[in-house]
């Protein structure tokens, strides 16, 4: 028999194969009806078989799902800290459902803006309080650092409001969990070093010794921590505070009792060089560990990747102190990853995620060998998701309906095409009246002043808008297929460079460039040095793909399609990752690309608001006519002069929604590059 990946599970070896049996059930997905009548086929196939017999058999006595109260804490108080981070009209539902998982499993559910994360913190909170040691992670370290960001920014709150009107020497105040963000131990070390020789960055500095394809960052990592500890003056090293976790207080101690580390403390407070400290000795790799792993053992969270879950100290970690597993953006992460993090004991799980937003990464689709075999028969087994398997199970599903990011009107199209059987409503956090939308409103009275003919958003909204790149040329890598276009880089830099210089109120921080395609990006991040465009531009962060920027947000998006007729418009037409790319925005979007790849050229050519030509998709009646021209599938021209065709229901929509708003302008293009 498989033994159990989780050494922490108590009980006899007959209770922890019982916990095995029962993941075993959920992971397989048909029931738990074996399980009831104590009978697992996997094991034990002799009473498999009898129970599969015809023979007439007493009705066995069926056992209870086991089911875990995450709100059981003795502190109530802590418990109302918690769930004060929901929305008042949220917190009710969420004390029942926290208060009541079968099999410790809980799901939560939302579009993008409607608090995921946010919920999925509270849920790994709760759970540190009733279990205590928590592994965490997520499918791509973008999603793992926003998570890990998340829990930091949550627990700080909860205390915060637990704290308030005690003493600063009050015993009984709640103190800070520790969330670490857990990577590579060498990397953790050379950052460690680099960052006591260099305290302050400098443009004439080397770089952090660490290969580039690393994904390290200071920021709650575990070489952030021990700087903290050791009272570095790093940039970007926090200072420990007394509501910080003993924990670190305890390790600081500890070392400060070590005489052989009292020039490490030194070098690290600046009260010697670096120089000096070489001579009376460097911190030795070995020792340097050790103490980036007191680190870990401190945690009360760790958060990292999958493939970093079986690292030889997070797999120790994760399989010998954890106590349950909390995964955020599951609807991308594949079940095999899934496994590797939650193990085969069924430890107390929380999973957060949308499953109308990226699948989980599938790296060979439809590609055939020389002979037409295809090299991945599963693809579409793969690209279902951990939360959309544990979904289809049946079990209860936490879902949040209030949009608390972007402002009202933004995500209504959205809603529409992708969301049709959600109803949701904006939180008066999304008030345009509100400051954080002054950005919002001033790019708006921007673009009805440089656009006359765009018709304005409804009173008290804001709407996306589209501007339609007249003649632009679209390229597709022959090896790759992925599409660029110079074209419409420049009129979105063009366009941005426009807006920051009519509207100072907007900073070119506010900006936020994404498109679909990898060679795009690289085009845009070419394009962006040249003068016109890098003073302008110079707060703005790096262009990124959608992928990268999952779980990310901006105060106004610009979306560059990289699209047109004749290239058709490639993976964009997935209702899933036009979902992701059209919802990252707070105050603004704005899309460039080629709206005749779904809008009839003859709109796109009437100014914005003009009359409506007459529907001939609906008769007399009211009643919807059969397709017409202009709802065939789009023409797809692929890389090897292949023709090909899509549907492209969502994107057809969204784009003939904005046309119909009168919610698009034209540019034509300069035509920098020939096809």
């Amino acid at each position: 028999m498989a033994e159990s990946t989780n050494a922490v599970v108590s009980g006899s070896k007959e209770e922890t194969a019982d916990k095995m049996s029962l993941h075993r059930a959920v992971m397989r997905g048909t029931g738990f009806w074996d399980w009831m009548r104590g009978i697992d086929p996997a094991i034990n196939m002799t009473s498999g078989l009898v129970a599969m017999s015809m023979t007439r058999q007493p009705l066995p006595k069926l056992r209870e799902l086991p089911v875990v109260n995450f709100l059981d804490i003795d502190d109530a108080n802590y418990v109302n800290a918690l769930l004060h981070e929901a929305l008042p009209k949220d917190q009710v539902s969420l004390k029942g459902y926290l208060s009541h998982r079968p099999l410790g499993l809980g799901m939560i559910t939302a579009g993008p803006g409607f608090g995921k994360t946010t919920a999925i913190a509270t849920a790994t909170l709760c759970m540190q309080a009733k279990l205590d040691r928590i592994f965490c992670s997520a499918p791509t370290n973008v999603a793992v650092d926003n998570f890990a960001d998340r829990l930091d920014q949550t627990t700080s709150s909860v205390c915060k409001r637990y704290n308030t009107g005690k003493q600063q020497d009050d015993p009984t105040r709640m103190r800070h969990r520790l969330v670490v963000r857990a990577y590579r131990m060498q990397d953790e070390f050379a950052a460690v070093m680099h960052l006591l020789r260099y305290p302050i960055p400098e443009s004439d500095r080397p770089r952090i010794p660490i290969a580039k394809t690393s994904k390290w960052r200071l920021h709650l990592s575990i070489s952030s921590w021990l700087l903290a500890v050791l009272g570095s003056r790093a940039v970007g090293v926090r200072e420990l505070t007394p509501d910080d976790s003993e924990g670190l207080f305890s390790l600081r101690a500890s070392i400060e009792e070590r005489p052989q580390y009292s020039n490490l403390l030194a070098v690290a407070k600046d009260q010697i060089g670096w120089d000096d400290y070489v001579l009376s000795g460097v911190l030795h790799k070995d020792a340097g560990h050790t103490l980036l792993k007191a680190i870990i053992e401190a945690a009360d969270i760790i958060c990292t990747t999958p493939s970093m879950a079986t690292d030889d100290v997070c797999r120790e970690w994760r399989t010998s102190v954890a106590r349950g597993i909390a995964i955020d953006e599951a609807a991308s992460m594949t079940r095999a990853d899934l496994a590797c993090v939650w193990g085969n004991s069924l430890l107390p799980c929380f999973l957060a995620g949308d499953d109308k937003q990226l699948h989980p990464a599938i790296m060979t689709g439809d590609e055939q060998d020389s002979e037409g075999n295809i090299f991945h028969r599963f693809v579409a087994d793969g690209k279902l998701s951990a939360l959309e398997y544990l979904m289809g199970t049946d079990l209860p599903v936490y879902r949040l309906k209030t949009q608390l990011r972007m402002g009202c009107g933004l995500f209504d199209v959205v809603a529409k095409e992708i969301y049709p059987e959600v109803p949701f409503t904006y939180d008066t956090c999304c008030n345009l009246n509100l400051d954080k939308f002054a950005v919002g409103r001033d790019f708006e009275s921007y673009a009805r002043e440089k656009y006359p003919t765009l018709v304005p958003a409804p009173s008290g909204t804001l709407q996306p808008i589209f501007v339609h790149c007249e003649g632009s040329s679209v390229f597709v890598d022959k090896f790759t297929g992925s599409k660029y276009s110079r074209d419409q880089i420049k009129i979105a830099l063009d366009f941005a460079v426009d807006l920051l210089k009519f509207r100072p109120g907007i900073t070119s921080s506010n900006l936020v460039l994404l498109t679909p395609y990898l060679s795009n990006f690289a085009l845009i991040a070419a394009m962006r040095k040249s003068p016109e465009y890098a003073a302008s531009l110079i707060n703005t962060r790096p262009a990124s793909t959608i992928d990268g920027f999952q779980g990310q947000e901006g105060d106004i998006v610009l979306v560059v399609m990289s699209t047109n007729r004749q290239s058709g418009p490639g993976f964009v037409c997935e209702a899933a990752r036009l979902n992701l790319l059209l919802t990252r925005q707070r105050s603004g979007l704005v899309i460039f690309g080629d709206l005749t790849i779904a809008v009839p050229i003859a709109i796109v050519a009437a100014e914005p608001g003009a009359p409506p030509s007459e529907d001939n998709s609906i008769d007399k009646k009211g009643k919807r006519k059969r397709k017409g021209k202009d709802d065939l599938p789009i023409r797809v021209y692929h890389s090897d002069g292949s023709v090909g065709f899509s549907k492209a229901t969502v994107l057809r929509n969204v784009f003939r929604t904005l046309s119909t708003a009168g919610r698009f302008v034209t540019i034509k293009a300069m035509k920098l590059e020939k096809a």
